[in-house]
């Protein structure tokens, strides 16, 4: 019964960080959405050096 337990505890701890790390990028995403069009032109025109 024991390992079981544990196997629900690393689970439940893996499925925590996961909606941590989502709700970040989610955050990051809202905070930079104005800056966000100009940082993928940015990449964009930094991907076209070459030409």
């Amino acid at each position: 019964m024991k390992g079981k337990r544990g196997l629900v505890w690393s689970e439940i701890s893996w499925w925590v960080i996961a909606i941590v790390l989502l709700a970040m990028v989610v955050i990051a995403i809202i905070l930079l959405h104005a800056k966000g069009t100009n940082l993928i032109e940015e990449i964009k025109n930094f991907l076209r050096f070459g030409r």
